[in-house]
């Protein structure tokens, strides 16, 4: 189980509690008489039952608000995708687009070609009907040698 940043401060915070409450017990033991030493420990135990009680109270109210918010994490990734299974999703919607956009430009290229291939043939056909004309009726009408007969 991964710990987040919360649970790692909250335990570290429980871990230098109780190491300052042992090195407290040791030096005081060594400074103080044994007889405030047993009455601070005593009262260390009588309220220990409250602080475990508050803990607990603490811990009873947050996890209900963070199985709560698991829950609606995980509710939302199941709507998400029984959308996306549906096909309800906006890249599903963003793809149909882009293929409609694709097949356009498919036409509009094919388009194109036949038009290129139209052109080409209308050059070439003018390009014969130049040399014909060349060969037949260069230079003024009825010229000597210019094919034209006056």
């Amino acid at each position: 189980m991964k710990l987040d940043l919360r649970s790692k401060v909250f335990l570290l915070s429980v871990g230098l509690i109780t190491f300052s409450a042992i090195a407290a017990n040791v030096s005081f033991a060594a400074v103080l008489d044994a007889g405030l030493a047993e009455r601070v420990r005593a009262d260390v135990f009588v309220r220990l039952p409250f602080i475990a009680s508050a803990i607990a109270l603490v811990a009873a109210v947050a996890m209900p608000a963070l199985a709560s918010h698991w829950m609606s994490k995980i509710r939302r990734s199941s709507t998400a995708a029984r959308r996306m299974a549906a096909g309800h999703d906006e890249l599903a919607e963003l793809g149909r687009a882009l293929q409609g956009l694709a097949g356009n430009l498919e036409g509009a290229l094919k388009s194109l070609k036949e038009e290129r291939v139209l052109m080409e043939r209308s050059l070439e056909e003018m390009r014969e009907s130049i040399l014909l004309l060349d060969r037949t009726a260069w230079g003024p009408r009825g010229a000597p040698g210019s094919g034209w007969r006056s």
